[in-house]
């Protein structure tokens, strides 16, 4: 699985952002809802490794934000929302194949599992995908290096389910590139990254795949009931 992810935004440690935030309406494509955004434009500096003073005085050029740059934001904006969804509905459906193991292994864990976030959901499967050797008949997951690729991905994909569930969304105007900034928990630093429609389409395409993995071992549990 070639799996593309937000890239690490490498201008951010050779100068100084500032932000142009705002709050627009943005009419929903499919509804037709008219839903306050937060909406957000990054101005970058170069400044030789040097931080900016915190007495700056910034006027940002307004006439860089086009509308053109106002639908980009908007169409990333939806396309965040669809990445928190299909992974919220990837969650859902990992429980519950998570439960009915449980049954069939008639363990009894469905309060425990209830109780699991994410990544702890992740950590179970993994576990049953190393012991129980009847799930070795799914082509993905016949040997070890297939599930290494599987639960790796899988860890991946929720690492920045996370990012686009929590992280907030800039159009940086320098090169109108995307960023997402964020909080890294696992090292507790501001850090942020570049996406584009070729890195979203990666996420999308692995949420199919993780999922028909995961549909292909809740058939197998249901043939041996």
């Amino acid at each position: 699985m070639n799996y593309l992810r937000p890239q690490e935004n490498i201008l951010e440690k050779k100068g100084t952002t500032l932000t142009i935030s705002d709050e627009e309406i943005i009419v929903d494509s499919k509804t037709g809802l008219s839903i306050p955004h937060q909406v957000s434009y990054i101005e970058h500096f170069e400044t030789d490794g040097l931080p900016l003073p915190l007495t700056i005085e910034f006027t940002p050029d307004l006439k860089k934000i086009t509308p053109e740059l106002r639908q980009k934001q908007k169409d990333f904006i939806e396309l965040k929302h669809n990445c928190v969804r299909v992974a919220e509905a990837l969650n859902d459906n990992l429980r519950a194949f998570l439960i009915r193991y449980s049954q069939y292994k008639k363990s009894n864990e469905t309060i425990e599992i209830n109780q699991m976030d994410f990544m702890k959901l992740r950590d179970k499967l993994s576990e049953i995908i190393k012991k129980d050797s009847i799930f070795r008949s799914i082509g993905e997951l016949e040997n070890s290096t297939k599930r290494k690729i599987f639960t790796k991905t899988f860890t991946f994909f929720i690492e920045d389910r996370n990012i686009y569930t929590h992280g907030i969304l800039h159009v940086r105007l320098l090169d109108n590139f995307v960023i997402i900034t964020y909080l890294d928990k696992k090292y507790n630093f501001k850090a942020s990254c570049v996406i584009d429609k070729e890195i979203v389409q990666s996420y999308f395409n692995t949420y199919v795949w993780l999922s028909q993995i995961l549909e292909e071992m809740g058939k197998l549990l249901i043939n041996r009931n």
